[in-house]
C-alpha cells in the first residue's frame, strides 16, 4: 500500500467517524421540553416517523464543522435554515415553530454558510434525561401509526387512538391502562420495557385511557405481569403462586424436566407472551398435557395443572393442534375495586357466584373450566 493511499483511507476513516457522531435531537416544546426525536441520518418527511410539524426547540450535536439543514417542506423544500451545533431552545425566531417536516446533514463542503442561522447561545451539551413516556403503535411489533403519551389520557377518542393499540413501549416509570376512559374498567399496570404484543395482555384494541404511576402509585392489587422479550419471541412466565405472585420461572425453550431447575411440580398461574406452549404433568412431555395461548393465566387450578406442570415446549408456528388439546382461552385480569358499574362482562361467563354485602349484591366472574 503506498503511503498517498494510506494517508486518503485515513483521512476518510476521519470523515466517516465524525459524521457518526452528528445528531439532532427535536423537542415538542421549547426550552427541550416534551416527547423528542433523535435522527443521525436524512429524514425526507417527519410524518412517517409522527412528529411532522411538532418541533418548537432542537439541539445539534457533532463538531464544529456539523450542520443540518431544516426545512419546511418534505423533501427538503420550502424555507430552510442551516443550524450549526448547538442549543436552540426555541424555533419561533426562526419562523419554523411547528412547521419543520425534514431535515439533513450539510455537506462539510457546501458553503451556505451564509444562509441565515443564529449563533447558538451555549456549546453543545447533552439532552436533558428522557422523560417517562408510553408509545403505542397500531400493529403488533410496533408496525404502523403510533401514539405516544408523557402525561395523562383521559379519553383516547380525543385523539384518534381509541382501541386502536396493539404494541406498546414504556420508558421511565410504570403506566397504568385502562380499557374505559378516565381511568375505569380493567387496569394493567405496564413496567418498563417492550410490548411486541398487547395480545398476551388481553389489551389488544381495547385501551381507552392510560396514566403514569409514580413510585408510591397505588395499583389497588392488580397483577403486573412482567414486560415480555423486546422481540417477539415464544415465551412463558410460571409463577410459584396464584395471580402471578411468588417466585417464577421463564422459559423460551424447551424444558424436558422441571426437576432440574427446581420448579417442578410448583407453577400455580402463567403469563405465555408469545407462541403456544405445550405444558404436560410428566418430564419428557409425557402424560396430561395441555397447550397454553397467549394470555394470562392467574389460575391454573381451571385446567388441572396447578402444581403438576413437569415439562414445557413450544409448539411450532405451522403444527396443527386438535382444539381439544387447547386449555381454555385465557381470562383477562378484571379490577373489580374500579370498574365501572355500567359496563357490561366482555369475557366469557362460565360461571356466576353472587354475594349479598351490607344489602346490596356483588357479582363477579370465576374463570373455570367448562
Amino acid at each position: 500500500m503506498n503511503q498517498g493511499f494510506r494517508i486518503a483511507l485515513a483521512c476518510a476513516s476521519f470523515a466517516v467517524v465524525g459524521q457518526a457522531a452528528a445528531q439532532v435531537t427535536f423537542y415538542e416544546g421549547e426550552d427541550y421540553k416534551g416527547k423528542s426525536f433523535t435522527t443521525e441520518r436524512a429524514v425526507p418527511n417527519f410524518a412517517r416517523h409522527g412528529f411532522n410539524d411538532r418541533a418548537s426547540s432542537v439541539v445539534v450535536s457533532g463538531e464544529r464543522w456539523d450542520r443540518w439543514e431544516v426545512c419546511e417542506d418534505q423533501r427538503f423544500r420550502g424555507q430552510c435554515v442551516v443550524l450549526r451545533p448547538g442549543r436552540y431552545s426555541t424555533l419561533a425566531d426562526m419562523g419554523l415553530n411547528n412547521r419543520i417536516t425534514s431535515v439533513r446533514a450539510v455537506d462539510r463542503r457546501d458553503r451556505r454558510d451564509a444562509m441565515p442561522q443564529p449563533a447558538p447561545p451555549l456549546p453543545p451539551q447533552a439532552p436533558p434525561p428522557v422523560a417517562s413516556q408510553i408509545d403505542f403503535y397500531e400493529a403488533e411489533g410496533f408496525q404502523g401509526r403510533s401514539f405516544s403519551a408523557n402525561q395523562p389520557v383521559t379519553d383516547f377518542r380525543r385523539n384518534g387512538f381509541n382501541d386502536r393499540a396493539s404494541s406498546a413501549v414504556v420508558t421511565g416509570q410504570r403506566w397504568e391502562v385502562c380499557q374505559n376512559t378516565a381511568f375505569n374498567g380493567p387496569c394493567t399496570v405496564l413496567n418498563p420495557g417492550q410490548y411486541p404484543s398487547l395480545a398476551a395482555l388481553g389489551l389488544n384494541d381495547r385501551i381507552s385511557s392510560v396514566r403514569a404511576l409514580d413510585r408510591r402509585g397505588d395499583e389497588g392489587g392488580r397483577p403486573t405481569p412482567p414486560p415480555p422479550p423486546p422481540a417477539a419471541t415464544p415465551s412463558v412466565v410460571l409463577y410459584e403462586n396464584e395471580g402471578f405472585q411468588g417466585r417464577s420461572f421463564t422459559a423460551t425453550s424447551e424444558v424436558e424436566d422441571f426437576r432440574r431447575s427446581g420448579f417442578n411440580d410448583r407453577a400455580s398461574s402463567a403469563v405465555v407472551s408469545a407462541g403456544r406452549w405445550e405444558a404436560c404433568q410428566d418430564t419428557r412431555f409425557g402424560g396430561n398435557c395441555v397447550v397454553l395461548r397467549p394470555g394470562q393465566y392467574p389460575s391454573l387450578s381451571a385446567l388441572g395443572m396447578n402444581d403438576r406442570i413437569s415439562s414445557l415446549r413450544a409448539v411450532g408456528r405451522d403444527a396443527n393442534v386438535d382444539e381439544r388439546r387447547y386449555a381454555p382461552m385465557p381470562m383477562v385480569q378484571r379490577d373489580y375495586g374500579r370498574r365501572n358499574e355500567e359496563r357490561l362482562f366482555e369475557a366469557p361467563i362460565t360461571s356466576v357466584r353472587a354475594v349479598v354485602e351490607n344489602s346490596g349484591q356483588r357479582c363477579w366472574v370465576e374463570p373455570q373450566q367448562v
